[in-house]
């Protein structure tokens, strides 16, 4: 086959499952949270990303703009707080986190992923709300 009849592969889309919980969906909606801390290195790569609910049916398009591998330790307490956390205090992470991966110490690997520029029929119905003045 020659080079001009060669197909481009391109990279699939990638996802971040997200909690089934209202709250953090409602945050990413309004631009409270723009981070998530998933545990272990993660192969995530800036771009596109579907956020999406396995258990309720809710998604949103956003671009992935930052990716860091580091522990638990490391995470910066504005990454901490993009993610929805109060205080972005370490032992705060460390007892979020735990709610999903119940083993993971300050000495764990992490994937910190920051996003921007929400897309879809969710993210502009909670534009229209917010211009409109109402709380989602």
């Amino acid at each position: 086959m020659s080079a001009e009849n060669r197909a481009e592969l391109r990279k699939p889309l990638q996802a971040i499952l997200i909690s089934p919980d209202k709250k953090e969906r409602q945050m990413i909606l309004s631009g409270e949270k723009t981070v998530s801390v998933r545990y272990g290195h993660r192969d995530y790569e800036i771009g596109p990303v579907m956020l999406c609910c396995h258990i309720e049916p809710w998604t949103v398009k956003a671009e992935i703009t930052n990716v860091k591998h580091i522990t638990v330790s490391q995470v910066p307490s504005e990454d901490a707080l993009a993610s929805g956390m109060k205080s972005g205090s370490l032992s705060e992470i460390l007892l979020d986190l735990r709610k999903y991966y119940p083993s993971i110490t300050f000495s764990s690997p992490v994937t910190v992923v920051r996003w921007n520029n929400l897309e879809g029929k969710l993210a502009e119905k909670a534009k229209k709300s917010k211009r409109a003045g109402y709380v989602q």
